[in-house]
């Protein structure tokens, strides 16, 4: 699961293999923070920790991005 999460990531970010490292350790991050059936909707974060998990600092990987240079 963690390879086939981290192969989508990769190469939907066209980056190079050798950053392999980072997106096998994202898809464990995410893994950890995404709802599950088997916990009934709930996080194994939440389920661990018994609060939700702060994902407010997510962003997309290798989404474009633009500099305003104010004159």
């Amino acid at each position: 699961t963690l390879r086939n999460r981290a192969r989508s990531m990769r190469l939907q970010a066209n980056v190079p293999v050798k950053l392999w490292d980072h997106f096998i350790e994202t898809a464990a991050y995410l893994t950890v923070r995404t709802p599950t059936r088997t916990l009934v909707n709930s996080t194994p974060f939440e389920a661990y920790y018994g609060h939700k998990p702060d994902v407010s600092h997510l962003r997309e990987i290798g989404c474009a991005s633009f500099v305003l240079i104010q004159n």
